[in-house]
């Protein structure tokens, strides 16, 4: 016996026809392939065109990254979990695949401009009343051969002014170092 299935979309709950895919939304309820939500590619492009994202903000909290997303609707969401994955970020919203490519690109910049002043490396020399470090930044920023001292306060001075933010990384490099040496 012959069957026919009509296509139901689930958003608009019109009757289409396949144009080669399939669309639908994951059901984790659903038991067997016939309980899938299909959509219809009307429904499906107007979702599309919903969520093109015009900006996002990526941030950090507690070693969890978030991001704030503005689409070209006017639509803002605030704090929205987010992973990367391969060449995506995943958010906590279904968003197109085109647009999670488009956030991966987005943070790769977020990234380069957080780490730019973390340490590649820090090399320490001691010699007679005398201690200086070697180091580079992820940036290309290199301080070479720099004398530095702990003032009694626990201060930390070199003899060339260094970013607030690597001083902070050689001082905590000294210590790791001091507790080994």
């Amino acid at each position: 016996m012959i069957r026919s299935l009509t296509l139901v979309c689930s958003t608009c709950e019109k009757p289409y026809t396949a144009d080669g895919v399939l669309y639908y939304r994951e059901d984790y309820k659903a038991l067997q392939p016939l309980e899938k939500r299909l959509i219809c590619p009307a429904c499906i492009a107007e979702w599309e065109a919903r969520w093109q994202i015009e900006s996002a903000t990526f941030h950090e909290h507690d070693h969890f990254l978030y991001v704030d997303l503005v689409t070209k609707g006017g639509e803002e969401y605030k704090d929205l979990d987010c992973s990367v994955l391969d060449d995506r970020v995943v958010v906590s919203i279904d968003l197109p695949d085109a647009e999670k490519i488009k956030l991966f690109a987005w943070h790769q910049e977020y990234r380069a401009g957080v780490d730019k002043d973390e340490l590649k490396y820090c090399h320490f020399n001691e010699s007679f009343m005398k201690t200086t470090f070697t180091c580079e930044t992820m940036q290309g920023d290199r301080y070479e051969n720099v004398a530095f001292r702990l003032s009694r306060q626990g201060a930390f001075e070199t003899e060339i002014p260094i970013p607030d933010a690597v001083s902070r990384q050689v001082l905590e490099a000294w210590r790791l170092y001091s507790m080994t040496n």
